[in-house]
């Protein structure tokens, strides 16, 4: 466990590294306005991804550690089949989109959502790789995967620089080809995997694999939807009701506290695999309590220092001590270690084939947004939705939890 999860944390630190910095270098090298287009269009994109992550990631995680453990590289092949296809219907919808906002609203605007349709593809496949490599406990192939990616990232990012082509849209675009890239070396796991059993059994359709990982899927469709509706939504509020400016400063803040979101990511991703086998021992309850004491702990440390560090982070990152930004970061940090005890509790609730109560549990938060949150980040703007970030992150958090609580004890009754 130790040693998966620090490959773990390597994998998601190489890769949040490179997100981080291109954000960073963005935010100096870019007007706010040209930041706060990017980080709109980004935010749009991840309503695609979060489709993605439920229909393919997420039941890839679950039934490739379980149920079609013992044909691993052929279950593998029929998702990525399936990949092709979601893949190709996302970039249509979002090219097609790009080019009527092009025309009708701002060329910039739809410029970068044609760079985020032709980057979607790649993007998420490489998200999707990186967890199959999760699946029999070889988080250093990510890991390596992700050393790629900083590497093509960075070097990217200083040669659009150097003839002044690095905007919004070649930005997206930057992240496509790295995605790619750092795709090949995940290839190469995918194409070593060997099916280790059932020589003779059937193997299930590439339509039956859909159909299941669609009824685990769509309530994690329902949950992620309305995940971004309550925190990736308040970008597009906060540069509705206040302008771009206002919302590259939301996001140059959280750029902060994105590595702990990673962290957390990753270890879940480890994880879970781990507390499918502790169900099937009967141990799932105390795995989960050593879990959640372990998660909490590092996001309060995380939260602490980045609170006590933010006056010297901010304008060693940025160039400027912004006061937008130093006014939103000790905000945002109350929010790290409820972010802990959501991606705990979601990683338990997989573990126990319970999507649907993952998705019960968003409800309460998204209504925080709609009903408080729009409210607040157009009374006070970025500091507005930073707040309604932390009021809605714990809610959630305090849902989600007790869910849990009554799974565990369900299960531990009936077993």
């Amino acid at each position: 466990m130790a040693g998966s999860g620090l490959w773990a944390v390597l994998d998601q630190g190489t890769f949040a590294l490179s997100n981080f910095v291109l954000n960073v270098l963005l935010v100096r090298w870019l007007g706010a306005a040209e930041y706060g287009l990017f980080s709109v269009v980004f935010a749009s994109f991840l309503l695609a991804g979060t489709v993605h992550t439920a229909v393919f990631t997420e039941p890839l995680l679950v039934f490739g550690s379980g149920r079609h453990r013992t044909r691993l590289r052929s279950y593998l092949g029929d998702v990525l089949r399936l990949h092709v296809r979601f893949s190709a219907v996302a970039l249509l919808v979002l090219a097609v989109s790009g080019a009527v906002l092009r025309e009708v609203v701002a060329p910039a605007l739809g410029n970068a959502v044609i760079a985020v349709a032709l980057a979607t593809p790649f993007v998420l496949l490489q998200w999707m790789l990186r967890r199959a490599c999760y699946i029999e406990g070889h988080p250093s192939v990510a890991a390596g995967a992700g050393v790629v990616y900083l590497v093509v990232m960075l070097a990217g990012a200083t040669a659009l620089r150097s003839v002044n082509a690095l905007d919004a849209a070649t930005a997206l675009l930057l992240m496509g080809v790295a995605s790619a890239v750092a795709t090949l070396v995940l290839f190469v796991y995918v194409q070593t995997r060997r099916d280790d059993g059932g020589a003779g059994a059937s193997c299930p359709s590439i339509d039956s694999v859909l159909a299941e990982h669609w009824r685990f899927g769509r309530w994690s469709i329902g949950s992620l939807a309305l995940g971004w509706f309550a925190f990736e939504s308040l970008h597009l509020w906060l540069s509705a009701l206040h302008g771009l400016e206002a919302t590259a400063a939301l996001r140059a803040a959280m750029n902060l506290t994105a590595p702990a979101s990673q962290v957390f990511l990753a270890l879940g991703s480890v994880t879970l695999p781990l507390l499918v086998a502790a169900r099937s021992r009967g141990a799932l309850t105390r795995a989960a309590r050593l879990t959640a004491l372990a998660f909490v702990a590092m996001g309060a440390g995380y939260a602490v220092a980045l609170t006590l560090g933010a006056e010297i982070l901010v304008p060693l990152l940025y160039g400027v001590g912004d006061p937008a930004v130093l006014a939103v970061v000790p905000i945002l940090a109350l929010a790290v270690p409820f972010a802990a005890v959501i991606r705990v509790a979601v990683v338990v609730l997989y573990a126990l084939e319970d999507p649907r109560a993952v998705f019960r549990a968003y409800i309460p938060g998204a209504a925080v947004t709609a009903f408080i949150g729009v409210g607040l980040t157009g009374y006070a703007g970025s500091v507005g939705a930073a707040l309604a970030t932390v009021l809605v992150t714990l809610v959630i958090a305090a849902t989600v939890g007790g869910r849990v609580r009554m799974r565990l004890r369900e299960s531990a009754v009936t077993r």
